[in-house]
């Protein structure tokens, strides 16, 4: 009985720079595609076994190749004279040759600095692959260049579905979230939003220490002028793009959580929005820096109870969840900022004029040196106002989908729908998270239980409607 092709073969040899390409691509494919469906030799050849024969069973049920090709990969030598390529036995070419000869698609996967071979530097049984069309991998656009080769994969093997993994499919989202796999995903998105947590920290707190040195310079003439210069050259530097270190680690939060989502949902990848996940061993870096108490406190049972709700409605209420605790917290946290600007603001008022300043002096003495935390403020309402009012668009589009759930099977036209736009939904929480502008700790503290109450009552509610709950 001849085996169902479903494989995605990545071929590469593992001396040159294609090791670490096969590597990435194997972090991303299966996030589109699902792990089963994804077959690279070092991740699933086990130690001890006979290798021939698992790679000869991959090929036989291989979908498509993808042969990944580095700068001189045709005529490497290794320790030898005679290419390997055309050493008796190189299973590299063994790998191409099967899959000429079946007839599937082979793609060569071009990394940067590299060229489709030429005929003449393959072997004749492998020769076929200078006519097959290349794909780019480049490194400076691999976010681009994987969603084209993703794009191209369903294009050349239809058969092949954006899937989610088998725990995915059959594990309910809420034990699924404290598994030990997505405990470490949300640690290592924890550790990486601290980073931007203590960069803000330290941006709040220059900004608010120039605030108050205006108080000594309205009565102390001599502190005046360089005080006045410190605060207006620190709101230049804030105005003019202080922040592209935090903006990359908010992006990088962002993705981390992201890939906690998408496999928590089984909803596929969006590389296009994205780009790229995060490598495994950054990930286990940033898990390494985040303590286990705050594991066990804060990442357990991150969303709210969902059990025996249908998967599409069950992440509906997850992301209906993610939407509106960041619609109440930003926009309290943005009338917090504009209370506090608009009160700075009206003191300088009442002090200018006990202290005998004119208004140009007051403002030189009082609003220039803060004017770093009043762009700040400024900036902060501006950005959460922006954030919450695109949670606050989508929501109601959530909230509908959840109003007009059902427990009944879904047809597969239905269940396509929904996961469509389970996925669009979540490209907008993806955006509103890459946003530098946080909420500090402290004031999500203040918060939580009583909005962590609030969403497991509403959840309860949801529940009983649809008979999953008692």
């Amino acid at each position: 009985m001849t085996p169902q092709r479903h494989l995605i073969f990545i071929s590469f040899r593992g001396s040159d720079t294609g090791s670490y390409a096969a590597v990435y691509l194997d972090e991303v494919l299966p996030r589109e595609f699902g792990p089963d469906n994804v077959f690279r030799s070092s991740r699933a050849i086990p130690a001890g076994t006979h290798f021939p024969d698992v790679l000869n069973d991959a090929l036989r049920r291989a979908c498509v190749l993808l042969v990944v090709i580095g700068p001189g990969w045709a005529t490497a030598t290794g320790t030898g004279d005679v290419p390997l390529l055309h050493r008796p036995g190189d299973w590299v070419c063994r790998e191409i040759a099967a899959s000429l000869r079946a007839g599937i698609p082979v793609i060569p996967v071009l990394l940067t600095g590299a060229v489709r071979p030429a005929r003449e530097d393959l072997p004749a049984e492998i020769a076929g692959l200078a006519d097959r069309q290349a794909v780019y991998l480049r490194h400076r656009h691999a976010g681009m260049d994987s969603g084209h080769l993703i794009a191209q994969i369903r294009q050349v093997a239809p058969g092949l579905r954006a899937c989610s993994s088998p725990l995915t499919r059959h594990v309910p989202i809420s034990e699924r979230q404290n598994a030990a796999e997505m405990i470490d995903l949300l640690a290592a998105a924890s550790a990486a939003h601290l980073r931007v947590q203590r960069f803000e920290t330290v941006r709040a707190s220059t900004s608010l220490a120039m605030a108050a040195l205006g108080v000594v310079a309205v009565f102390v003439s001599a502190a005046a002028a360089p005080i006045a210069i410190a605060g207006a050259c620190w709101g230049i530097a804030l105005a003019t793009g202080i922040n592209p270190w935090a903006r990359r680690h908010a992006t990088r939060a962002a993705v981390i959580q992201e890939m906690f989502d998408t496999s928590l949902f089984g909803l596929p990848w969006n590389v296009t929005a994205a780009g790229v996940p995060v490598p495994s061993y950054e990930i286990h870096s940033l898990v390494r820096s985040f303590s286990a108490h705050r594991r066990q406190d804060r990442l357990r049972d991150w969303y709210v109870d969902t059990s025996d709700l249908p998967q599409p409605y069950a992440v509906f209420v997850c992301q209906r969840q993610n939407l509106a605790w960041d619609v109440r917290l930003r926009r309290r946290w943005a009338l917090f900022l504009a209370i506090a600007v608009v009160s700075w603001l009206l003191l300088g008022i009442p002090v200018g004029y006990a202290a005998g300043l004119t208004v140009g002096m007051t403002a030189l003495r009082w609003y220039l040196p803060a004017l770093g935390a009043v762009l700040f403020g400024i900036e902060g309402y501006r950005s959460q106002m922006d954030i919450s009012g695109e949670c606050a668009r989508v929501l109601p589009l959530v909230q509908d989908e959840i109003g007009r759930a059902h427990a009944a099977p879904l047809s597969a036209a239905e269940s396509e729908r929904l996961s469509r736009v389970a996925r669009e939904v979540q490209d907008v929480i993806f955006t509103t998270r890459r946003c530098l502008t946080r909420v500090p700790d402290w004031f999500y503290a203040r918060f939580r239980d009583t909005d962590d109450w609030a969403f497991q009552r509403d959840a309860r509610t949801i529940r009983r409607s649809m008979g999953a709950g008692s």
